[in-house]
């Protein structure tokens, strides 16, 4: 046997055994909980920590317990095979199928157990996903949508869809370092930041004015990623006109989700701006806003989408049209006021705790799950 065939074979060997030991989790859980509770399988289309999938389907499973619900969140490694084994031995009444960006995420394949469709982005604009999102809208009993816009895209397929926002999934009790001691740090914390061209050029335009007004530095997040495949020369290219106007920039990579909250512990400014002449960006759910607060960080807000449904200008944030100067003063206002910024941060994290934690979504899936299962009874 030749080094690439021994090598292959290592590597499959390597994947099938993941796959068992995930299984094999799944059903340590099962055995921890009662059997008697009415019981939810969320299949998520993402593992990775922090992001949608990890926040919508683990963290609101993992709340719905509190409430009197079996819950199982298997890895989205598992086979379709793996699934459909598990379904068999654990009869959920209900599954939550948490996007459709994961080609095992269709109701077909789980005949005789509802379904309900989380969908917390604009995916069915996006040509290479469209069907599959219209396809699960279409076959679920209920859909649940991660902003106003997005359930209005997609209530021509099911017309019984409710909004619930992500939330974050952790205690947010502990202390965290006061705003008014934090160093001018501004941040525009995005995923993939070079893919929002709007949003770039509005930020980019507000930093450089800014820094005819204020000392800060900026920090990008999103740069890059630890494997390499997302080069950091955007970035580079982006940052010059900041850092010729006067202004200090980091460029920060892509972060597992624990590292990536505690480097935003020492932000000022959160800013999170979302131009709607982009369909893609106005489909957006709160995301990074989460983060922001979460670490205690004030956040200024374009005043669109949802966020004045959270938001109270002044009073938990700012909020401001999409205007680079009006950006620009907003940062400027809070840079040069700690004191208030230190109020909006304080009462932003407070709301955090009130509206925007796992408990709060479960709270509000909670009534859908038991209604699907009801009207799956009486059906039959």
């Amino acid at each position: 046997m030749s080094k690439p065939q021994a090598l292959s074979i290592y590597k499959a060997f390597r994947k099938e055994l993941g796959r068992f030991v995930r299984e094999g989790q799944v059903h340590i859980d099962r055995a921890s909980q009662p059997s008697s509770l009415p019981r939810v399988m969320f299949f998520a289309s993402q593992a990775d920590s922090g992001g949608s999938g990890y926040l919508r389907a683990r963290g609101v499973g993992l709340a719905l317990r509190s409430m009197g619900w079996r819950t199982l969140m298997p890895n989205s490694g598992l086979t379709l095979s793996q699934r459909q084994r598990l379904i068999a031995l654990e009869k959920p009444d209900v599954i939550v199928l948490q996007q459709a960006r994961h080609p095992l995420n269709r109701p077909s394949f789980y005949p005789g157990v509802p379904c309900i469709f989380d969908l917390d982005d604009a995916d069915i604009l996006d040509p290479r996903c469209a069907n599959d999102v219209v396809e699960c809208a279409r076959e679920s009993k209920a859909v649940v949508a991660g902003s106003r816009y997005v359930a209005e895209l997609l209530r021509p397929y099911n017309d019984n869809i409710a909004v619930i926002w992500t939330c974050v999934d952790r205690d947010i009790s502990h202390p965290v370092r006061a705003s008014e001691s934090r160093d001018p740090i501004i941040a525009w914390a995005s995923l993939s930041p070079s893919g929002f061209t709007n949003e770039a050029k509005l930020i980019q335009d507000a930093m450089v004015e800014l820094a005819k007004k204020a000392k800060f530095t900026f920090r990008l997040y999103g740069t890059s990623d630890p494997w390499g495949t997302r080069p950091a020369d955007w970035a580079h290219r982006y940052a010059e006109p900041i850092r010729n106007a006067g202004a200090e920039v980091e460029l920060t990579p892509l972060l597992d989700y624990d590292s990536f909250l505690q480097s935003l512990e020492s932000v000022a400014i959160g800013l999170q701006p979302v131009c709607i002449e982009s369909d893609h960006s106005r489909g957006r759910s709160f995301g990074k806003v989460l983060g922001y607060l979460t670490s205690g960080a004030a956040v200024i807000a374009s005043n669109t989408v949802d966020h004045p449904l959270f938001f109270k200008n002044g009073t938990n944030g700012l909020l401001v049209e999409n205007d680079s100067a009006q950006w620009a003063e907003a940062c400027a206002s809070l840079l040069a006021n700690p004191f208030l910024r230190a109020q909006l941060a304080v009462a932003g994290r407070t709301d955090l705790g009130r509206r925007l934690v796992s408990r709060k979504a479960a709270e509000l899936l909670d009534p859908i799950l038991r209604h699907v299962i009801s009207a799956t009874s009486s059906s039959q």
